[in-house]
């Protein structure tokens, strides 16, 4: 990796529990097939990771630095965001359910997308988003012993299906029905249903 490593990044997802601390998921842009991927050979994990100082600063659709909520509003002409004596602060979340209008368009269609698929395909599509939601990933440790993050819940949903890729769902009587059983499982665990009387 060059350093520094500069360059846009979309958060994917952020997670926070007891066991794995304060988490995000970051996608990198500008690799292609043919670079190396730019952490590669850097020490990972908890104990032994490589550490590094970073800072973020949010930007919109035209790549233009988001207004930092901490800061006032009026700014000269030649301030910048980016003075060492100026920090980032973490806007507050917004209210509940406010979303961009893009994302709430997004949303729509998604949801659209989802109730028209079959329910082998609807189980793939779960199959794929379980791995994601906290209480899963805490349901997925405590039946393999590993620490709750994306890559046991997926591990899980994968042993306890017998299958190698979630696109198996689709096409295998057993693991569609392996698949069921644990969904169920799951939402008995976190009391998403009622007790079987």
């Amino acid at each position: 990796m060059s350093y520094p490593f500069e360059g846009e990044v979309r958060l994917l997802r952020w997670g926070e529990s007891s066991s794995a601390g304060r988490t995000i998921t970051l996608e990198l842009s500008g690799g292609d097939s043919d670079s190396a991927h730019p952490f590669r050979g850097l020490p990972t994990g908890h104990q032994h990771g490589q550490r590094f100082l970073m800072s973020f600063v949010p930007i919109d659709d035209n790549e233009e630095p988001l207004p930092n909520p901490g800061e006032a509003q009026e700014r000269r002409p030649e301030e910048t965001l980016f003075t060492p004596e100026r920090r980032w602060e973490v806007p507050s979340p917004p209210p509940a359910g406010a979303l961009h209008p893009k994302d709430t368009e997004r949303s729509r269609l998604a949801k659209e997308h989802y109730k028209s698929l079959d329910d082998r395909d609807r189980a793939v599509a779960d199959a794929g988003m379980l791995p994601s939601d906290l209480a899963f990933q805490e349901f997925a440790a405590a039946k393999s012993g590993l620490p709750p993050c994306v890559e046991v819940a997926r591990s899980v949903i994968h042993a306890e299906c017998g299958i190698g890729s979630r696109s198996e769902i689709a096409t295998s009587d057993t693991a569609y029905q392996a698949f069921l059983a644990l969904k169920t499982s799951f939402a008995l665990w976190a009391k998403r249903l009622p007790e079987p009387r």
